[in-house]
C-alpha cells in the first residue's frame, strides 16, 4: 500500500509516497464522522468509554486516519493561525498540572486535542480536493433540515405557544439552545446561497428554504438565535455587492413584517420579548402567558459579573480547563438560580475561557476567533461565492450564538458536536486562499 524511500541523512524522517486507497480511507473515515456529527441520534460509544469521552475518542480516530499518513510523509498543514494556536495549547497544558478536578481537566484536554486534530484534517482534506468544503457546507444545510424538521413536528405535537426544554426529537440533541445554534448555521449558510445563486430559477427555491429556516427558528423560542439573526443580516450587508443587497433587503423586510405579525398574535414571543431586557419591569403585553425555566437577562448579567470577580480571583492560572462548573458553583454562584441551574457555565464562551486557562489563555482564545473572522471576511470580500460567504456568516453564527451562553460548555452530547462543528468550519476557513501566499504545507523533512 506504501512505498518507503531510504532516509535522506541521520534523524530525517522518511519519505513516504501514499496510495490512492490510502487516500480513499482518509476521506472515507472522515465522511464516516461527518455523518455521525449531524445525524439525528445519540454519539454512538463503541468502546463504553462513557458520554464525557465517547465523543472525543471518535475526533481522535478520524483525525489520526486523515494526518498520520501526513505526519508520516512528512508533511504538516501550515495555516495563518498555527501559531496562535500552538500558543494557545501551551498555555493549556502548563494551566492543566494542577487543577480541581483532574477527571474534568482531562476530559477537557482530551476534547480539545480532538477538535485541533479534525481542524487540521479538514484543512488537509479541503486543500487536497476543492470539492470538499462545499460538499460539507451542503451537507450542513440538508442535514440540519431534517433536525429542525424533526424538532418542529415534535413541537407542533405539544403546541406550538408552549416552549420546550427538552426535544426528544430528534434524538440526541437536547433542547432549544442546542437547536437554535444549528439553526443559526443553517440560516448563515441559506443566506450566502440567497446573496450568491446565480441562477434565476434557484432563487425561488433558495428564498423559500430561507423562510421555512426562519419559522423553525421562530418556534424555538431561543432569544439568543432570533439576536444572531439580526448580526448575520448585519454581516451579510458587510460582503454583499449593491446587486446583491436588493435580495438581502426582500428578505428583511419580508421577515420584519412576518416577525410584527407574529409578535402581535404569539404570547409567547411578547412574553420573551419583554424579558429580555435586565433590570426591566414586565409590561403588561408580555404578562399574559407563564412559561417555567426562563433564563432572564438580570440572570445572566450576575453571572457575567460573579465570572469576572473569579477571572480576577484567578488571572494568571485560571482554574483549569473543564474546572469552571466546580469552582463557580461552589464558591461564586452558591445560591440556585431562578432556571432551576447555580450557573452551569459563564453564558459566554469567551469570559469562560478567560476563567478557566487565566487572561494569557483567555486572550489567545479571542484571538484565535477573531484572527478566523477576520480571515472569512477578507475571502467573503475579495472572492464572493456560496463558500466564502457561507462560511464568514456562519463564523457570525456561531460568534453571536456563544455571547448569551457557552454552547461548548460539555464535551459529550450536542455540546460537544456542536464545538467540533465550528472546528471544522474553523479549518474549511484555514484552507481558503489567502490574499498572502502561503504554502500549501509545512515541510519537515
Amino acid at each position: 500500500m506504501l512505498r518507503t524511500a531510504p532516509l535522506s541523512g541521520p534523524g530525517s524522517w522518511p519519505r513516504v509516497s501514499w496510495t490512492s486507497s490510502v487516500v480513499t480511507l482518509q476521506f472515507a473515515g472522515f465522511v464516516a464522522w461527518l455523518a455521525l456529527l449531524v445525524r439525528p441520534a445519540d454519539v454512538p460509544d463503541p468502546f463504553a468509554l462513557g458520554p464525557a469521552f465517547s465523543w472525543t475518542a471518535l475526533c481522535l480516530a478520524v483525525a489520526a486516519i486523515v494526518w498520520l499518513p501526513e505526519l508520516l510523509g512528512g508533511r504538516w498543514p501550515s495555516t495563518a493561525i498555527g501559531r496562535i494556536l500552538g500558543l494557545y495549547l501551551v498555555v493549556v497544558a502548563l494551566t492543566s498540572i494542577s487543577t480541581l478536578d483532574e477527571g474534568a481537566t482531562l476530559a477537557a484536554v482530551l476534547q480539545l486535542l480532538g477538535n485541533v486534530g479534525v481542524f487540521y484534517a479538514t484543512v488537509v482534506l479541503a486543500r487536497r480536493d476543492p470539492r470538499v468544503p462545499e460538499g460539507i457546507l451542503l451537507l450542513l444545510v440538508a442535514s440540519i433540515a431534517l433536525l429542525l424538521l424533526m424538532a418542529f413536528a415534535y413541537h407542533a405535537e405539544l403546541g406550538l405557544l408552549t416552549r420546550p426544554t427538552v426535544y426528544p426529537v430528534p434524538e440526541g440533541w437536547s433542547g432549544y439552545p442546542e437547536l437554535g445554534a444549528l439553526a443559526v448555521v443553517q440560516c448563515a449558510l441559506l443566506i450566502a446561497g440567497l446573496l450568491t445563486v446565480s441562477s434565476l430559477l434557484m432563487l425561488p427555491a433558495v428564498a423559500t428554504l430561507v423562510l421555512m429556516n426562519l419559522v423553525e427558528l421562530v418556534f424555538l423560542y431561543s432569544r439568543s438565535s432570533w439576536l444572531t439573526v439580526g448580526l448575520l443580516v448585519a454581516a451579510a450587508c458587510s460582503t454583499a455587492r449593491r446587486s446583491q443587497l436588493t435580495r438581502l433587503l426582500a428578505a428583511v423586510g419580508v421577515v420584519i413584517a412576518a416577525g410584527a405579525i407574529l409578535f402581535l398574535s404569539n404570547p409567547a414571543i411578547r412574553y420573551l420579548t419583554a424579558t429580555a431586557v435586565p433590570g426591566a419591569n414586565v409590561p403588561a403585553w408580555g404578562r399574559d402567558l407563564s412559561l417555567p425555566n426562563i433564563a432572564n437577562s438580570d440572570m445572566r448579567t450576575q453571572i457575567w459579573r460573579r465570572t469576572i470577580r473569579m477571572i480576577a480571583d484567578h488571572p494568571v492560572r485560571g482554574v483549569g480547563l473543564g474546572n469552571f462548573q466546580e469552582v463557580f458553583e461552589s464558591r461564586y454562584n452558591i445560591d440556585v438560580n431562578n432556571d432551576g441551574r447555580r450557573g452551569v457555565h459563564a453564558h459566554n464562551l469567551w469570559l469562560h475561557q478567560f476563567a478557566e486557562t487565566g487572561l494569557l489563555g483567555g486572550a489567545l482564545y479571542l484571538v484565535l476567533w477573531l484572527r478566523i473572522l477576520v480571515l472569512s471576511w477578507r475571502s467573503a470580500r475579495e472572492r464572493p461565492a456560496f463558500l466564502s460567504v457561507g462560511l464568514f456568516l456562519s463564523m457570525v453564527g456561531i460568534l453571536g450564538s456563544n455571547l448569551t451562553t457557552n454552547m461548548f460548555f460539555l464535551t459529550g452530547g450536542a455540546s460537544g458536536r456542536i464545538q467540533s462543528m465550528s472546528w471544522m468550519l474553523f479549518g474549511l476557513v484555514a484552507a481558503l486562499p489567502q490574499r498572502a501566499t502561503q504554502p500549501p504545507s509545512l515541510r519537515i523533512d
